[in-house]
């Protein structure tokens, strides 16, 4: 199933283990780095980023670190579908070992 998505938002806290690497997603089967950001990502900091997606989506993942583990304290994903709709998506805390990805449009309740 895919969904129409205008642009990827996210915001998160880092628990005690940071990611040394700028954050990416995996769109469609695609590894793209977030733009737009702003923050951290070590231990304990704040970060906020965007992607621009302007396309249908089949898939789209959270990377975890290429080595180690990343832990998040808190995480909310807003998909803005177009100007009326936006779908946000509320994760923690969770870790993310070397490797590892995160379904960012599956949420499981």
């Amino acid at each position: 199933m895919t969904t129409h998505i205008e642009l990827l938002r996210i915001q998160l806290t880092t628990g005690a283990a940071g990611h040394a690497r700028p954050v990416s997603i995996r769109f469609n089967g695609i590894d793209r780095p977030l733009n737009r950001i702003s923050g951290g990502t070590a231990a304990g900091e704040s970060y906020e980023g965007e992607f621009f997606i302007g396309s249908a989506a089949s898939e789209c993942f959270l990377l975890g670190p290429s080595e180690g583990c990343w832990e998040v304290k808190e995480m909310t994903v807003a998909f803005d579908h177009d100007e009326a709709q936006v779908s946000r998506h509320v994760f923690g805390p969770f870790g993310l070992d070397a490797g590892d990805c995160l379904d960012l449009m599956h949420v499981q309740e």
